[in-house]
Parts: structure tokens; sequence; C-alpha cells
């Protein structure tokens, strides 16, 4: 195939790569990547502040033309199944909801309305698959119905209509929106209703109640599953509930016993929340001695929030002071650990308006109020009491992993032998073959094979080889115009020793973890106190295959250099692939392509759930202290991880991550996109090596008529036969990018069988398998490569694969913005030319 030929074939691949197909729509698939659903009980219990809140208001005046009695409104935070009611549901008890979701990247439609039930284990019916490139934004709300409608800016509302009989009623809920890019997606929801309810209060004498009625109620709103927002509240309507209870006096009392309910459990009235109007009204007819009686009182400018519950006391009188308790913001905290503010505000107000702080204590107790006894270890601290006016903080540790599922691969690892117990190195020093201290052989990418505690000389890539100063790898003897000779650091300065320190204006402060793609793979980075090593830990508990990125730094918090660490149970220095070309030259060559990872690991940072009781303490006599449960979170993740292998800009020396989105910071928050940067047009002679150091985990964007760089930043001697790797060389110890001879004397060799078919190596990523004549099969993986145009996506996951050689095509003497490559199209096999800010995989030769 020509070149012009092979181009069309790409761009068909490309456009087919980059369509929109039934199952990434949602059609059926069994990849296990279906969007999978996770209710969680915080959002039910706590109201949109995220606070609990207890307090007694004003009492109203109920009037029959005789005699008064007082009602008083208590308000609560619906929370821990406090309510009898069975329509306030729960997390055990929602049955469905209806789902929204759009692509986080463009807004676009990805879920409108989609039906969801517990019955079907929280996924729809229809299977819905996480989009390859892209998290979802998800909105929800329950009960589910048929008919939603949007507002005026599109977003989803539910137009709602309150039951005019008690015993129809339900809750509604709406969760808060959400992002998440794996199952299973944890959605918090809000009740956005008000629970009315009554009780008895003090001194109230025995009587039957026979009818209590709301009138002059908003019936009809409609709520905005975005916000929880009602709009286009209205339609008075009169709400009438008939418990004809008798209610008897208490033992050893004239009067009914506080706090015994007016009304039977299932006759809590469930409104639309806001401020009543000016004719609502309650009114309430009771039986007392054979007489019937009507009391009625103004509710004009009650309030009722969403998500809490409004408990009106009857009493023989009225209440001249009142209480109040608040728990004001969320006591929730992500999967990584961190510091979370809230406040408790407790106090007693008169009927002047004066207010008292009063004193409270927290407990932490079980869904059903019973007292846990102790905190839950993964509560580092919180505060056990406060004086009434507090403005506090809870924090909590990162939560312990959990394997749902290991790769073969990964188990490898798991099974391997501490490295320092096995070579009694402590750490073990990756530049040394026994882990000893002296440095044999340094590299800018470092395997790693088995958990402990590991160490890594500050050297340049691979400035010291066989014990001595590499020299050849950061000058070069090449005469040719677009050869760097002297190789520059990150002020743009030759190097002058491959020891970084040596250097003049290199002063290393500290060591950090730029990036991993395994969450909590890597630990406790650090610079060693004489600044001669990096130390760090992969613990055992934790290991599994994945790459990260260490980087060191200056005082001014600028990087000096970086190295890429490739944890996987793959040991090429014992097993690789030989190929003998016509020329008689043996070449081998690793099995996998530098980063390789498999698919198919699966771990949980669990969700956590805990609930705190606020109790208020020192109350004057004869009142009684107040109580407000409030849940207490930590959101948990489940990644499920992809097949990839890292990309790499040519000439670069640090991968690029690849097409999965699973990479978190050193704050174990996860990395949702790369940052990207466009490459401004710059002469060929201006030197842009000191950016690419100082900024490794940046994708440098450019047009392809833009010239970058020079020709020999993985080649130092420009040879197209035997190459001289360079401190710019990505490859681990012992290895380096391959010129044109050995691969492409495979490219060209008819005679050998090349088939595309599954790899048996992860989860089955489709690609080219050759059988070469020493017996080995060379698998070269179509896992795609990210556009130097954009660099924002992967494209052609399962299609292309390309890999990088260590040469730019035609005269090196002319500044190219072009390097030579080696690209798998399904079952073709070409040499090419590419744009230098494409990022393509790197399969390496051994030295």
């Amino acid at each position: 195939m020509n070149n012009k030929a092979f181009q069309l074939v790409l761009l068909s691949i490309m456009l087919l790569a980059q369509s929109c197909t039934d199952s990434d729509l949602g059609g059926p698939d069994s990849s296990g990547r279906a969007i999978r659903f996770d209710v969680a009980t915080s959002g039910i219990t706590q109201s949109r502040s995220g606070g609990g809140l207890a307090s007694v208001g004003p009492s109203l005046s109920l009037e029959n033309g005789e005699s008064t009695l007082y009602l008083t409104p208590k308000v609560s935070q619906g929370s821990v199944r406090e309510l009898s009611r069975s329509v306030m549901v729960d997390s055990e008890t929602i049955s469905d909801m209806g789902v929204y979701a759009e692509l986080s990247s463009s807004g676009a439609p990805y879920m409108v309305n989609v039906e969801v039930t517990r019955a079907n284990l929280w996924t729809p019916a229809k299977e819905y698959l996480w989009p390859g490139n892209d998290a979802l934004k998800f909105t929800a709300y329950s009960p589910y119905q048929t008919s939603v409608t949007t507002n005026s800016e599109g977003e989803p509302q539910i137009d709602w209509q309150t039951a005019a009989d008690v015993a129809d009623q339900q809750s509604l809920l709406w969760a808060e929106p959400t992002e998440a890019s794996a199952s299973p997606c944890a959605l918090q929801f809000h009740n956005a209703l008000t629970a009315i309810r009554f009780q008895a209060g003090s001194e109230l004498s025995p009587c039957t109640i026979k009818s209590l009625t709301l009138s002059g109620i908003p019936s009809e709103g409609s709520l905005n599953i975005t916000s929880g927002e009602w709009t286009n509240v209205g339609s008075a309507a009169s709400f009438t509930i008939q418990p004809e209870l008798t209610l008897s006096a208490a033992s050893g009392s004239k009067f009914v016993a506080p706090g015994t309910m007016l009304t039977a459990e299932n006759q809590t009235l469930l409104m639309i929340p806001g401020t009543l109007p000016s004719d609502a009204q309650l009114s309430l007819t009771l039986e007392i001695d054979g007489k019937e009686q009507t009391f009625t009182a103004s509710m004009a400018s009650a309030e009722w929030k969403a998500g809490t519950t409004v408990t009106y006391t009857l009493s023989a009188k009225p209440e001249t002071s009142g209480l109040t308790l608040e728990v004001i913001g969320k006591l929730e905290t992500e999967y990584p650990g961190q510091t979370a503010p809230f406040l408790v505000r407790s106090a007693m107000v008169t009927a002047e308006g004066d207010s008292t702080d009063i004193p409270w204590k927290a407990e932490f107790v079980d869904a059903d109020g019973t007292p846990l006894g102790e905190r839950p270890d993964w509560i580092l601290t919180f505060p056990e009491s406060g004086t009434g006016h507090d403005d506090l903080t809870t924090s909590t540790r990162l939560q312990d992993l959990t394997f749902i599922k290991l790769s073969a691969e990964s188990q490898a690892l798991q099974d391997a032998a501490d490295i320092n117990q096995s070579s009694g190195m402590t750490p073990y020093n990756l530049a040394n073959s026994t882990g000893a201290p002296a440095i044999e052989n340094t590299a800018n990418c470092y395997i790693i094979n088995a958990p402990g505690e590991y160490s890594l000389p500050v050297v340049y890539g691979n400035g010291i080889k066989a014990g001595a100063d590499n020299q050849s790898a950061y000058t070069s003897i090449s005469h040719n115009s677009m050869a760097l000779k002297q190789f520059v650091n990150h002020l743009g300065n030759a190097i002058t020793s491959p020891y970084i320190y040596e250097n003049t204006g290199c002063e290393p402060s500290d060591a950090i973890l730029l990036w991993e793609g395994r969450l909590d793979l890597i630990r406790n980075v650090a610079l060693s106190t004489d600044g001669r090593q990096i130390t760090f830990n992969v613990p055992a508990s934790n290991i599994r295959q994945g790459n990260a990125l260490i980087a060191l730094r200056d005082k001014e918090g600028t990087i000096i250099w970086s190295w890429n660490i490739w944890i996987t149970d793959y040991k090429p220095a014992t097993d690789y692939i030989t190929y003998t070309d016509s020329s008689g030259a043996v070449h081998h060559y690793y099995k996998r392509n530098v980063g390789r990872i498999s698919g198919g690991d699966i771990t949980q940072f669990p969700h956590c759930e805990t609930y705190v009781k606020f109790t208020q303490t020192d109350v004057p006599d004869g009142m009684e202290p107040l109580s407000t449960t409030v849940p207490f979170t930590q959101t948990g993740i489940t990644v499920e991880t992809a097949d990839y292998y890292n990309y790499y800009q040519w000439g670069r020396k640090d991968p690029i991550k690849s097409a999965v989105k699973e990479w978190f910071d050193a704050s174990h928050h996860e990395i949702k996109t790369i940052q990207t940067i466009d490459l401004p047009t710059i002469s060929s002679t201006e030197n842009y090596i000191p950016t690419f150091i100082k900024n490794p985990d940046v994708f440098y964007t450019a047009n392809h008529s833009q010239r970058f760089s020079y020709s020999n930043l993985w080649n130092s001697s420009l040879s197209t036969t035997d190459n001289v790797k360079t401190i710019y060389d990505p490859s681990p110890v012992g290895a380096k990018v391959p010129v044109d001879n050995g691969l492409v004397a495979i490219v060209h060799d008819t005679s050998l069988t090349k088939t595309f078919e599954p790899s048996t190596f992860g989860a089955a990523i489709m690609g080219l398998n050759i059988q070469l004549p020493s017996g080995d099969n060379l698998f070269l993986d179509e896992l795609g490569y990210r556009s130097g145009a954009s660099g924002t996506e992967a494209t052609g996951i399962g299609e292309i694969g390309n890999i990088w050689l260590a040469q730019t095509p035609g005269s090196a003497s002319t500044a190219r913005t072009e390097a030579r490559s080696i690209v798998v199209s399904r079952d073709q096999l070409l040499l090419n030319t590419n744009p230098r800010t494409h990022g393509f995989g790197i399969r390496p030769v051994i030295e």
C-alpha cells in the first residue's frame, strides 16, 4: 500500500473511531462498562444546606370564640428514620427514579428521563455504557414520572400537584448534580417537600381529635431537579385529616402525655415548601366532654423548608420562649480524606428576642439512633461538645483500598515478595541490579516488580552507564546543523555533569508525586536529606499495575527533572523478542510498549456513612432539650481500569496520560483531563526543551507547519543502524527507542504472517500479531494515539497503534515537523511520518 492509499485508510479509521455507534449511545454490551447507580442515604436525610435543624417557633393562637389553645411549631431536619410514615422514603425504600445525563465536555444529552429501578439493581433496563473518553454529569429525581417538562433554561423540572387525600401523598426527591466516570455513580437525594405532623404539648386535656384542616395552602408547583428550587407555586387548596383519635390522660396525670401524636402514623402531610400566603389557616375540631369545638388559627407567613419536618404541638398554654439547635454545613468528605467545616448554633430565644447560647454534646449513632460508643476509625477528628455558637471542623482519612477484582498481572504483583526482604537492601536502589547503593545504570523510566521501599539517584536520564559518566548521552559529536550538540537542562543550560545537583543553578529542594495511574499506588515520595536520591514506597497492600510520575523541584517549586515509575509484572531483561534482520543483525525487543498496563482491575474505596446526634445540655428547668441527628458521609469511588500504554510526544522523555480516565494527583483526587497548551510558532533554532522539562505533565499542541525540535533528541549520533541513547530517551534501564533498521525490516518482510486478532494480555484489545522466524510472536497493540492538534482525546483505540522511531524523515540537517513511526492499522503494518506533537507509544529495543 502506498503512502497516499494508507492516508485514506487512516482517515477512514479515524472517522469511524469518532463516530457514535449504538453501543456508544447505550446499546447492549458485554464490556463491563455499564452505568450503574448507588442511592446514598445521606442525600435523603440532609437539607440543601447540608446540616441538621431543630427549633421552636412562636406559638399560634387557636380561637373558638370562648377559649384559646396554642399551637407551637417545632422544626427538625427530616432525618434518620424518625418519621414513621412509610412514604418518607430513604435509601432502603426508594423503588425507582428518573435519570438525566450529559457529556461533561460538551453538555450533549446522553440520558433523558431514563427510568432506573431497584428491582433492576439500579441499572437502566436498556444498558447504557460509560463514554470512552469523557465523564458524565447526572441529575435525578424520584419517584419516576413519564412526563417531565423543562424550564426556560432548558433544565428538567417536575410539575407537582399535592394529592388531596393524605393517603395518596408521596415523597418527592431530587439528587444533587453529580459528575462521574465509572460505576457505581453515587446519587445523593434530598427531600423536596415538607412533612407536617401534630402532637400533644403541655396541659392538654383528654379529648378526641375529630379533624384537622389546612386551608389556603399552595398545592401546585414546579421543582427544578438540578437545583432543588421551587417555582410557579400556587393554586391554594385545603387538606383535611380525620383521625377520630381519642387521647386519654397519662397515668398519674389529668393531662394527655406530652408528645402523644394527634394523628395516625400514616397521616403525615407532605406539602410544597415555602412561605404560606396571607389566607393560610388551620382548623382543628375536638370533642371535649362530649362537645365538639372548632378552633382556628392564621398560618400566614409561616415558613416551611424543604427537607424538614414541622411538628405542631397543641398546648393549653403558650410557649414564652423557644430553643433552637441547628447544624449548618454538610458533614461530608471525599474518599481521599479531607477537612470539612461546619457550624453549630444552639440557643434559647425569649419572647423579647434575647438569645442565650446553650451548650451541646455530640455522639455517633447508627441509622436507628443507637449510640455507637466510639468514633468510627475513618473519622480522624470530631468535636465532642460546644458552647452554642461554634465554628468547627472535622477531618477524615484516606479510605482503605478494597480489591473487587484483580487481573492476573496485578495478582502476580500482589504475590511478589517484598523487595527489601528478598534483596536485603532498604531502600532498594533502582539504578543497581541488586538494589545496592552503588549507581550502575540510570534512566528516565524505572520498572518495579514488587512492593517495598525504593530509591533512585538524582541523575539526568541515562547519564550514568556501567557505573561511569555517560557523556555520549548528553553531548553529540554530530556535525549536522539540526543536531543538538550540548543537551540542556530545565534552565536551558548545557548539562555538564550527569548528577543534577552538580550543574550550575540546579539546587534540588524536594521531590513530589505529580500523578499516578492507580489510586494510592505510591506513597511517601521524598528527597533525601543530602539531596542525592529520591525515596518512595510501594505498599504491599495496594500494589497493582500502574504508572506514576515523580518530579524533583527547586525551592521555588520549579520542576528540575522527572521520572516515570512503571509498576508491572513484566521483566524485560529475561522476557524479550528476538529478530534477526536480512543483514544478520540481531534485535531484542520488549514484548510490551513502555507503561503497558492490562485492564480488568476493579478497586474500590468504599462509601462510609454514620450519624451524629447533637443534643442540648444545661437547658433551663422545665424545658426539654432539643436534639437533631445528621448524617456524616465519606464518598467512595470504584475504579475499573482499562488497557493502555504510555503516550509520548517525539523527543520528550515524560509520558503523557493515555486514553483512560483513571489518573490521580498527589492528594488522591481524580484527574479528569490533561492540560494542553498550544506551542507557539518558533524558529528552528529556538530551544523549547526547558519548557518541556519544567512541565512534564503538559501536552503541547501545534499545527503541522511549526518547527520546534532537533533531530537527535532520542539519538545523539543520528545513526540509522545503531543509535546512541540520550538523556531524553523515555525507555527503562538497558533499553532505547529503536531506529529504522529492525522494526522497519519487519514492516517490509512480506514472508512474515501478520494477523489482526485479540491480545492475550489484558482485556483482549485488538492488535497485530506477527510470527517471527525465531518462533517469537511480536504483538503490537492497537491502543490508539493522542492527536498533536488538540491533545484532548485518544483516537482509534482497537483500530490503530502507533510506535515512535528515534529519527526524523529525510535529511537530518533539515528542520522538520515530523518524525518516523510504525503504524499498525488493523492487519496493516506501515512505515510513516507523523507530526512530532502526536502522542504515540514506545516499543524499546534492548541495548
